[in-house]
């Protein structure tokens, strides 16, 4: 559906976008996630035709859509601020795409119709933006984009600007949404848990570069840097070396790595374990590890209880414990133990 071809585009001596490809299927949900200045919006930008690449090639469904306006080109944006017309009613915001393409007036109530319903605000045409909640704002924002049905539905961080609960409401919506329309949907968020219960592959970006492509879980189970296993959710991060009698050792303490770990280790890379996959006490059998550090923060969580760890190498480890039991206190010795099958390597 979209070919993006070794694009680039530089500000100055900031290389915004550095040699991008992404390939993305028709249908398909993806998440453009990473930190601000890492090129996401740049990258959307340049698909919309709001940003004219230096380098490379965009194309939407076999057609090169360089020196192509915004206006002709397959897609439609929705933006942080949702830019609704003020003076405009709901029907008539979602009406002004169909009216500027000169359709029968008949089809231009039909579309707006079904546009409306399908983000559940038809009973909310005849209001106007100043009377509608952020979260029903984003709606019609919406519904103003899929009236013209587009090919492509690019979302710049549209949920930017919500509250925690109603941005968690839209997140299930928009899937939602998605899966009914079938149209292909590429997202920027800064906020991995936006990318990862939407998207059906998330492109994790740094520096103008896509570091990562994959399905969530792939991306969080097996992150291919110690950049993005930070970025993406908790972990804890272990450097390892070479031991005496060869076997390979954690740096924290020394403690020999299972059979299984030590075999697929190459120089340069760290064990990383999920907070989640480490449980508190000693190692019980020869396919565990554990470490003892000091408790160093506490935080609650509600079900769980994120515990930071300061090892005697001054690492980290991240530990989640059941948020009934009793509380670490700071400064108490603690030691934790995790599973070879739970841990994995991450390069520097």
């Amino acid at each position: 559906m979209i070919e993006i071809k070794s694009l680039s585009k530089v500000y100055g001596q900031f290389r915004a976008l550095d040699d991008v490809s992404l390939f993305v299927e028709e249908g398909e949900f993806i998440a453009l996630l990473g930190p601000s200045g890492c090129g996401k919006t740049t990258l959307l930008r340049s698909i919309a035709g709001f940003v004219q690449p230096d380098g490379g090639s965009i194309s939407i469904s076999g057609r090169s859509m360089l020196g192509q306006p915004p206006n002709k080109r397959p897609v439609n944006t929705v933006f942080q601020n949702y830019a609704l017309f003020p003076h405009y009613s709901v029907a008539n915001n979602v009406a002004f795409g169909p009216r500027r393409q000169r359709l029968p007036v008949q089809e231009i109530k039909q579309r707006v119709q079904e546009a409306l319903t399908a983000v559940g605000m038809s009973d909310f045409a005849s209001r106007f933006p100043s009377q509608l909640s952020g979260g029903q704002q984003q709606r019609v924002a919406l519904a103003r984009a899929i009236v013209n049905r587009p090919k492509v539905l690019l979302l710049d961080e549209p949920l930017g600007a919500l509250d925690l609960k109603l941005r968690k409401q839209l997140q299930l919506e928009l899937s939602k949404l998605h899966k009914t329309l079938g149209i292909t949907f590429i997202f920027v968020t800064h906020d991995q848990e936006e990318a990862l219960v939407m998207a059906d592959r998330v492109a994790v970006m740094s520096r103008g570069k896509i570091l990562q492509l994959g399905k969530p879980d792939e991306i969080y189970d097996h992150p291919s840097s110690r950049y993005v296993a930070s970025f993406v959710g908790e972990s804890t991060l272990l450097r390892c070396d070479v031991g005496q009698d060869g076997r390979v050792v954690l740096e924290a303490n020394g403690a020999v790595l299972p059979a299984q770990l030590a075999g697929i280790w190459r120089n340069g890379q760290s064990l990383m374990i999920r907070p989640e996959n480490i449980a508190v006490g000693p190692a019980v059998g020869p396919d565990e590890t554990a470490v003892e550090g000091v408790v160093a923060s506490v935080a609650f969580l509600g079900s769980t209880r994120r515990v930071h760890l300061e090892l005697a190498n001054r690492e980290v480890a991240i530990v989640d414990i059941p948020g009934t039991g009793p509380k670490p206190e700071l400064g108490q010795a603690l030691t934790v133990h995790w599973h070879g099958a739970k841990a994995t390597f991450v390069s520097d």
